[in-house]
Protein backbone atom coordinates (compact mmCIF):
# COMPACT_ATOMS: atom_id res chain seq x y z
CA UNK A 1 0.00 0.00 0.00
CA UNK A 2 1.43 3.64 -1.00
CA UNK A 3 1.85 6.05 2.19
CA UNK A 4 -0.38 8.15 3.29
CA UNK A 5 1.53 11.30 1.42
CA UNK A 6 1.35 9.55 -2.02
CA UNK A 7 -2.46 8.80 -1.07
CA UNK A 8 -3.19 12.16 -0.30
CA UNK A 9 -1.41 13.37 -3.17
CA UNK A 10 -3.20 11.44 -5.70
CA UNK A 11 -6.29 12.56 -4.00
CA UNK A 12 -6.23 16.02 -4.64
CA UNK A 13 -4.72 15.43 -8.03
CA UNK A 14 -8.33 13.31 -8.55
CA UNK A 15 -10.15 16.15 -7.40
CA UNK A 16 -8.41 19.32 -9.53
CA UNK A 17 -9.01 17.23 -12.61
CA UNK A 18 -12.89 16.09 -11.62
CA UNK A 19 -13.62 20.41 -10.77
CA UNK A 20 -11.00 21.06 -14.53
CA UNK A 21 -13.87 18.41 -16.30
CA UNK A 22 -16.42 20.53 -15.07
CA UNK A 23 -15.31 24.04 -15.44
CA UNK A 24 -17.03 26.13 -19.06
CA UNK A 25 -12.88 25.65 -20.28
CA UNK A 26 -12.55 21.86 -20.16
CA UNK A 27 -13.36 21.41 -24.10
CA UNK A 28 -10.46 24.28 -24.52
CA UNK A 29 -7.89 21.83 -22.27
CA UNK A 30 -6.40 18.49 -23.43
CA UNK A 31 -4.72 16.52 -20.85
CA UNK A 32 -1.33 14.54 -21.53
CA UNK A 33 1.11 13.16 -19.56
CA UNK A 34 0.80 10.31 -16.83
CA UNK A 35 -2.33 11.52 -15.66
CA UNK A 36 -3.51 10.50 -19.01
CA UNK A 37 -1.59 7.20 -19.30
CA UNK A 38 -4.06 5.29 -16.48
CA UNK A 39 -6.78 5.58 -19.18
CA UNK A 40 -4.91 3.65 -22.08
CA UNK A 41 -2.21 1.15 -20.15
CA UNK A 42 -4.21 0.45 -16.59
CA UNK A 43 -2.20 -0.15 -13.80
CA UNK A 44 0.86 -0.27 -16.01
CA UNK A 45 0.71 2.95 -15.97
CA UNK A 46 3.69 5.09 -13.85
CA UNK A 47 1.91 7.46 -10.92
CA UNK A 48 0.94 10.84 -12.02
CA UNK A 49 3.44 13.67 -10.17
CA UNK A 50 1.40 16.94 -11.64
CA UNK A 51 -1.13 17.38 -14.35
CA UNK A 52 -0.23 18.38 -17.72
CA UNK A 53 -2.27 20.14 -20.55
CA UNK A 54 -2.54 21.33 -23.97
CA UNK A 55 -4.49 24.74 -24.06
CA UNK A 56 -6.07 24.18 -27.75
CA UNK A 57 -6.39 27.91 -29.29
CA UNK A 58 -10.02 29.96 -28.49
CA UNK A 59 -11.79 32.37 -30.85
CA UNK A 60 -13.10 34.57 -28.45
CA UNK A 61 -12.93 35.06 -24.85
CA UNK A 62 -15.92 33.45 -23.33
CA UNK A 63 -18.08 34.88 -20.61
CA UNK A 64 -18.54 33.03 -17.31
CA UNK A 65 -22.18 33.98 -16.12
CA UNK A 66 -21.82 31.76 -13.28
CA UNK A 67 -20.80 33.84 -9.66
CA UNK A 68 -19.41 32.46 -7.12
CA UNK A 69 -17.19 29.87 -9.39
CA UNK A 70 -18.25 26.46 -8.36
CA UNK A 71 -14.28 25.59 -7.52
CA UNK A 72 -14.44 28.52 -4.87
CA UNK A 73 -16.81 26.32 -3.32
CA UNK A 74 -15.25 22.58 -3.43
CA UNK A 75 -11.51 23.09 -1.78
CA UNK A 76 -12.18 19.33 -0.28
CA UNK A 77 -10.20 16.72 -1.45
CA UNK A 78 -11.20 14.26 -0.12
CA UNK A 79 -11.05 12.93 3.47
CA UNK A 80 -9.71 16.25 5.13
CA UNK A 81 -7.22 17.61 2.73
CA UNK A 82 -8.03 20.79 1.52
CA UNK A 83 -6.48 22.98 -1.15
CA UNK A 84 -5.50 26.39 -0.81
CA UNK A 85 -6.03 28.27 -3.50
CA UNK A 86 -5.19 31.58 -1.97
CA UNK A 87 -1.47 30.28 -1.64
CA UNK A 88 -1.52 29.19 -4.97
CA UNK A 89 2.01 30.38 -7.36
CA UNK A 90 1.67 31.36 -10.92
CA UNK A 91 4.37 31.32 -13.52
CA UNK A 92 4.59 32.58 -16.97
CA UNK A 93 6.67 29.95 -18.56
CA UNK A 94 8.55 30.79 -21.82
CA UNK A 95 12.26 31.84 -23.02
CA UNK A 96 14.67 30.82 -20.33
CA UNK A 97 12.53 29.18 -18.18
CA UNK A 98 13.43 25.78 -17.34
CA UNK A 99 9.55 24.33 -18.10
CA UNK A 100 9.29 23.98 -21.72
CA UNK A 101 7.39 21.44 -24.35
CA UNK A 102 9.50 21.45 -26.69
CA UNK A 103 10.35 24.84 -27.06
CA UNK A 104 6.24 25.36 -26.26
CA UNK A 105 5.60 28.50 -23.78
CA UNK A 106 3.02 28.11 -21.37
CA UNK A 107 1.67 28.47 -17.66
CA UNK A 108 2.66 26.78 -14.45
CA UNK A 109 0.35 27.01 -11.20
CA UNK A 110 1.27 25.36 -8.16
CA UNK A 111 -1.44 24.70 -5.26
CA UNK A 112 -0.45 23.72 -1.95
CA UNK A 113 -2.55 21.00 -0.60
CA UNK A 114 -2.75 20.63 3.30
CA UNK A 115 -3.94 16.67 5.28
CA UNK A 116 -3.75 16.55 8.59
CA UNK A 117 -0.25 14.83 10.19
CA UNK A 118 0.80 15.49 7.00
CA UNK A 119 3.71 18.11 5.68
CA UNK A 120 2.59 20.88 3.39
CA UNK A 121 2.26 19.33 -0.19
CA UNK A 122 1.86 20.84 -3.85
CA UNK A 123 -0.31 19.99 -6.73
CA UNK A 124 1.96 21.67 -9.85
CA UNK A 125 -0.57 22.07 -13.42
CA UNK A 126 1.41 23.00 -16.43
CA UNK A 127 -0.16 24.72 -19.21
CA UNK A 128 1.25 24.76 -22.83
CA UNK A 129 0.05 27.42 -25.32
CA UNK A 130 -0.35 26.41 -28.96
CA UNK A 131 1.06 23.16 -28.63
CA UNK A 132 0.64 20.93 -32.09
CA UNK A 133 -1.61 18.38 -31.64
CA UNK A 134 -0.74 15.44 -34.25
CA UNK A 135 -4.57 14.22 -34.02
CA UNK A 136 -7.39 15.65 -32.71
CA UNK A 137 -7.83 15.03 -28.77
CA UNK A 138 -10.52 12.12 -27.92
CA UNK A 139 -12.89 12.46 -24.57
CA UNK A 140 -11.74 9.71 -22.05
CA UNK A 141 -12.46 8.62 -18.97
CA UNK A 142 -9.67 9.06 -16.02
CA UNK A 143 -11.01 6.58 -13.44
CA UNK A 144 -9.52 7.58 -10.15
CA UNK A 145 -7.53 4.90 -9.00
CA UNK A 146 -5.63 4.60 -5.53
CA UNK A 147 -1.88 4.87 -5.51
CA UNK A 148 -0.22 1.43 -5.37
CA UNK A 149 2.88 0.31 -3.70
CA UNK A 150 5.56 -1.24 -6.12
CA UNK A 151 3.67 1.19 -9.61
CA UNK A 152 6.58 3.23 -11.06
Amino acid sequence: MADARTIAHRLTLDHVLHLISEAPCADRLVLRGSASMGAWAGDRAREPGDLDWVVRPVDGVPRDERDPYPDEESPRAGGDIRLDPAGADCARLGDGDEYRYAGIAGLRIAVPWHAPGLPTGTLQLDFAYDEPLPEPPVPVLIPPRPPAAGRP
